[in-house]
């Protein structure tokens, strides 16, 4: 009988494990989503500032960059947040939204989380030919989908 209620227990440890596994993905990919969503905003930041400096009538460069820098401190303070690190995350969210715009839906999706995506940047980045960048993001996202971001890179 005491076997029998051991097994009892370990199989009750083996469904609460696998639930909280279910939940913990579940959280797992809503932070991804929630990234994501982070993510495009300031891609569409980034994306106003350019049209804002596509505008000016005079570009020194010193003007140039005010447009950027007065969207990146506005986000800045609404996300309490340094203007200098909104900048570089609105320059690495252009970047993926131009050279990787499927990673950004399988981020947007929770498919692959912030480190994925990270490593498929690193590794894509210097691929200059558009087309053997795509054949390579094709490839990293059906693997990254299945393994861990240190594994993929």
């Amino acid at each position: 009988m005491h076997s029998s209620t051991c097994l009892a227990s370990g199989e009750d440890v083996d469904v609460a494990a696998r639930d909280l596994a279910v939940r913990f993905a579940e959280a797992s990919r809503t932070v991804a989503r929630a990234q994501a969503a982070q993510a495009r905003v300031l891609a569409d930041a980034a994306d106003l500032g350019m049209r804002r400096v596509a505008e000016l009538v005079s570009v020194s460069s010193r003007e140039a960059e005010l447009p950027v820098r007065a969207l990146a401190a506005e986000l800045g303070v609404a996300a309490n947040m340094s203007d200098r690190t909104v900048q570089r995350r609105m320059n690495d969210a252009a970047t993926l939204a131009e050279a990787f715009p499927s990673t950004f839906d399988a981020w947007d999706a929770g498919r692959v989380s912030a480190g994925h995506v990270a490593v498929i940047m690193e590794h894509g980045l210097p691929l200059a030919d558009a087309e053997a960048r795509s054949e390579f993001e094709a490839a990293a996202l059906a693997r990254a989908e299945g393994t861990t971001p240190g594994r993929l890179g």
